[in-house]
């Protein structure tokens, strides 16, 4: 490849990447055609995109949300695929990659870029682990909503209890 073409290449795919901030590589070496194919399909169902890059093509480029590929070249030492998405965040992406590799094996994944850093594949494993967004915002609002209705219901105690307690208050007074 020329000098030239390889660099519109890279200006490509740093125009493309720009919209990431996370990114997932995985070695697909021993995966047929089919099994690829159905790869991609499951995870383009679920809004994450399969790149197959050169790894010396995607050291050189530059983004600017932060993600710096020459920083992941220690995983890119096999050829590699790239799985990313513009959509979802990296929690429901690292889901989506490993419930796919827990059921067929294969691709096997080598490392990532979440959250401004380089990690690894157990890394990527725990990233899998965490609630997604949604999960964690909810128990943010139960835990902040706690409080306040401990209180409501503790008023609440206290207003029924009262016209039991005027009632007895009446009653020992006549006598």
């Amino acid at each position: 490849m020329s000098q030239k073409l390889k660099d519109k290449v890279v200006k490509e795919l740093s125009k493309k990447y720009d919209l990431i901030d996370h990114c997932f590589l995985v070695d697909y070496r021993g995966m047929k055609t089919d099994e690829m194919t159905k790869f991609r399909g499951y995870l383009r169902e679920n809004k994450i995109k399969v790149n197959v890059v050169k790894s010396s093509l995607l050291k050189m480029v530059k983004s600017t949300k932060g993600i710096s590929f020459n920083r992941l070249s220690d995983f890119m030492n096999v050829p590699l695929a790239l799985v990313y998405s513009e959509e979802i965040d990296s929690i429901n992406t690292a889901k989506k990659l490993m419930s796919w590799t827990a059921k067929n094996k294969l691709p096997r994944i080598k490392g990532g870029y979440a959250e401004g850093n380089v990690i690894n594949t157990d890394e990527i494993k725990k990233l899998a682990q965490t609630p997604s967004r949604e999960v964690l915002l909810f128990l943010l609002a139960a835990t902040l909503k706690a409080p306040a209705f401990r209180l409501a219901r503790g008023l609440s105690d206290i207003i029924s209890r009262l016209p039991r307690v005027l009632n007895q208050y009446a009653s020992t007074s006549r006598t």
